[in-house]
């Protein structure tokens, strides 16, 4: 994602950064000579891009002063100066943003595949991801609700502000596949001790290293078959209650969503498309499910 420095010092950008003296700021520089609300760096399809809001000393760029109001482009290696020109700043990484989550104690989250954590995996209380492209979801203790960029989310205590990209090419390409899925495999030992799952990636077979969430899955992917059996529609099919959900399993709501959270995370990071779509769940009434079609099951021989 996006950096940008001063010295020793490196900053990652969000989709949409203000630059000012504000402590509200997501890049705040104590400076008199920098405006409350000096200037915006932002992502756009065409890159990342500069705005002096109208500041009263100005901001350069490769010792340039800009126009107020006006976009500039930036590139890697571009000089910024907020008021100060000998107050320099470099963008040094001009890749896209990821979603990121600052909090008020000062703390950062960055999204890892595709998956935002927070306040981070193993103290897990929200999850967010992109539903589908430009929308995107936060699961707050297993409640899903939409959210977009610069939303804020209370979280034991601290006060989280999203930073949600809205205009990344390669976020809306992944994104779209959300919930389109490639079918999962599940072999079987007889006394259920060990569970073996793949999918089919590019005509290869992905395999998926055992974990104690595929239990979990398992449980979720034969209760869709067995709807999907009794002729239930798709959308209709596999949904559970959590709280019973969690009595099945012999766990606590928190685990299991952390379990969530794991399964997802494990199936990204195998470059499954749409995985932040595995687990789906229903707004108030608590209910979740596989959220993919085409399942097998069959004993390990």
């Amino acid at each position: 994602m996006g950096f940008i420095q001063q010295g020793k010092e490196e900053v990652a950008l969000g989709s949409r950064v203000c630059v000012g003296r504000s402590a509200e700021c997501g890049l705040a520089i104590p400076d008199r000579r920098v405006s409350g609300r000096h200037a915006e760096l932002v992502w756009t399809r065409k890159g990342w891009q500069v705005r002096d809001l109208g500041s009263t000393n100005g901001t350069t760029l490769d010792g340039v002063r800009l126009e107020a109001g006006k976009d500039y482009s930036l590139s890697p290696g571009s000089v910024l100066a907020f008021g100060d020109p000998e107050n320099q700043w470099k963008l040094i990484d001009a890749t896209p943003p990821q979603a990121l989550a600052i909090a008020t104690s000062g703390l950062r989250r960055a999204a890892e595949d595709g998956l935002l954590a927070l306040p981070d995996d193993d103290h897990l209380e929200a999850v967010i991801f992109e539903s589908h492209p430009g929308a995107w979801i936060a699961e707050v203790e297993g409640e899903p609700r939409a959210v977009k960029d610069q939303d804020c989310l209370s979280l034991n205590g601290d006060t989280w502000r999203l930073c949600l990209p809205r205009f990344h090419e390669e976020t809306l390409a992944i994104s779209s596949q959300v919930g389109v899925q490639p079918g999962l495999h599940f072999e079987v030992s007889r006394d259920e001790e060990f569970i073996r799952i793949w999918f089919v990636k590019n005509d290869a077979r992905v395999e998926v290293a055992t974990r104690a969430h595929h239990y979990m899955l398992l449980l979720l992917a034969r209760a869709r078959m067995e709807d999907q059996g009794s002729g239930l529609a798709s959308g209709e099919a596999g949904w559970l209650y959590a709280e019973d959900f969690c009595k099945m399993l012999g766990t606590e709501p928190h685990l299991l969503n952390v379990m969530v959270h794991r399964a997802r995370q494990q199936f990204a990071r195998l470059e499954m498309d749409g995985a932040a779509g595995l687990i789906e769940r229903r707004r108030s009434t608590r209910q979740m499910r596989i959220g993919v079609d085409q399942l097998a099951v069959s004993p390990i021989l």
